[in-house]
């Protein structure tokens, strides 16, 4: 069986889909499998390729994409993102039936809806795997045969509006429980040059108002350090910055003042350390696919306080705290329990317990080839 993982960027600093695919491609090929893993970025590993396109950050990928608002979408111009995935799946496609593989595995929608395209007409025969991991309609995933959806209320949706007849699959998304373990908290912290004395409040998302919500979380934790004035507490935020950073860090430091630490950018190989600087994870957004951090921060004993909805609910379990986040002081409440070090401690163990067992890379890549070889042998 030949395996093609790909991600259409993949750069230093990854995150979501790019971490995916890097974390799926080393543990297929840990375990001997024949698994290329096929990239836009700089190559990162033996197994890797580089398949050079469009980078949507480019002047030209924006010059495109403003063509498509005058009726160029019918030739692949859309968002820069759209423009750069389907000149990545074009230029994947002659090389997956040049060089006869059996499936390519992607999170990627657009590219991958290309690739599945390109299938049914004959110009390459790799069985086309979509990891549904962005959110897509389900009129756009109904395109594809083989759909991997990360969660199980997820493929009870799809069967509820009538998907049948299809190879889907309810599979999460993995982490290394190894490199994403509890560990130093204050190598941790002097590392970050975080205080060590603070109770150290962390999320990890792109930095943005819409849909993560940074805004809302920052209020709830000024709002907790209100009710404790003598207590010396932080919120700390890693992530990528977007369109909407500025103003948006601007609005939070006013609600937080020194009580706020921005992490912009920060390298995939020091994100089990960040989690380890920390005492509770808290997220704001009211719904995910499937978001790695929230797993990451499990498997290094934090416990997390987020939403109450079916994707977090499987997610956490008892591993935390679900709150109806749109609840003005909900999450403020939520975290004040875990002061205590006992309470916090007992949730710890709790958390890395549910991430080994459900989320692991041991656990869950077995999954993931049981599906390959259902895939490759009907």
């Amino acid at each position: 069986m030949k395996i093609a993982v790909a991600s259409v960027f993949l750069g230093e600093i990854a995150r979501g889909v790019e971490s995916w695919a890097r974390d799926l491609a080393a543990a297929l090929h840990r375990r001997n499998f024949d698994v290329t893993l096929f990239q836009s970025g700089p190559v990162t590993a033996p197994y890797a390729r580089q398949v050079p396109c469009l980078d949507h950050r480019s002047a030209t990928a924006k010059y495109l994409a403003r063509l498509g608002r005058w009726g160029a979408w019918r030739w692949g111009f859309g968002t820069p993102q759209t423009i750069q995935q389907i000149r990545f799946a074009r230029r994947l496609t002659p090389i997956l039936e040049r060089e006869h593989f059996d499936i390519v595995h992607m999170q990627d929608a657009w590219a991958s809806r290309v690739l599945e395209t390109a299938r049914r007409k004959g110009r390459h025969h790799a069985k086309v795997i979509l990891g549904h991991g962005t959110e897509e309609p389900l009129d756009f995933l109904l395109h594809f045969d083989h759909v991997q959806e990360l969660a199980p209320c997820y493929l009870d949706q799809d069967r509820q509006k009538g998907v049948n007849g299809k190879q889907w699959f309810a599979i999460p998304n993995f982490v290394d429980c190894e490199l994403f373990r509890p560990g130093d908290q204050a190598a941790a912290r002097a590392k970050f040059r975080l205080p060590p004395d603070a109770f150290i409040v962390l999320d990890v998302a792109a930095l943005k108002r819409t849909h993560k919500r940074l805004d809302w979380l920052a209020k709830e934790a000024a709002e907790f350090r209100g009710q404790k004035v003598k207590e010396n507490i932080m919120l700390v935020v890693a992530g990528a910055k977007t369109n909407e950073t500025a103003a948006l860090l601007s609005e939070m430091q006013q609600a937080l003042g020194g009580g706020l630490r921005v992490l912009t950018d920060v390298r995939r190989d020091d994100m089990p350390d960040l989690y380890r600087a920390a005492d509770v994870f808290a997220h704001a957004a009211l719904q995910e696919m499937m978001p790695i951090a929230l797993i990451e921060a499990m498997a290094s004993g934090l416990p997390v306080i987020a939403n109450r909805a079916p994707i977090f609910e499987w997610i956490v379990g008892e591993a935390g705290t679900l709150v109806d986040v749109r609840q003005s002081g909900s999450v403020a409440a939520a975290l004040s329990p875990y002061f205590s070090p006992q309470f916090r401690s007992g949730k710890s163990t709790v958390a890395r317990q549910r991430a080994v067992t459900l989320f692991s890379a041991e656990v869950v890549v077995e999954q993931i080839i049981g599906m390959y070889q259902h895939v490759c042998n009907t």
